[in-house]
């Protein structure tokens, strides 16, 4: 009885160190996943937001385009109301129109 009482606790022994490595065999294979479905995670959103910042960056380089081309064409209306007095216009104007006329023929 005594043979077999410690018959079966080894082999009771062998199962529970079995069992502990298989534990321990699927709790890394597990992390090593989690793991690698982090880095896909991690790739994913660098990507993304490289693809914003491209995306962002176009889209503040039209804006500003945009504004220096709005503010050339305010500058540039100002300057000509400052220096064209209404004399200076109707001057303008005439030899525009001579100008034309003449390219007319």
């Amino acid at each position: 009885m005594k043979e077999d009482l410690s018959g079966q606790i080894e082999k009771l022994r062998r199962e529970m160190e079995e069992l502990v490595k298989r534990t321990g065999s699927d709790a890394e294979r597990e992390r090593e996943e989690i793991l690698a479905q982090a880095d896909r995670e991690r790739e994913r959103l660098l990507q993304q937001t490289q693809q914003e910042i491209v995306l962002r960056t176009g889209l503040a380089r039209k804006e500003l385009q945009r504004y220096a081309a709005e503010l050339a064409s305010q500058l540039a209306r100002e300057r000509i109301e400052r220096e064209v007095d209404p004399a200076k216009q109707e001057r303008l104007f005439a030899e525009s129109l001579a100008n034309l006329e003449r390219e007319g023929r």
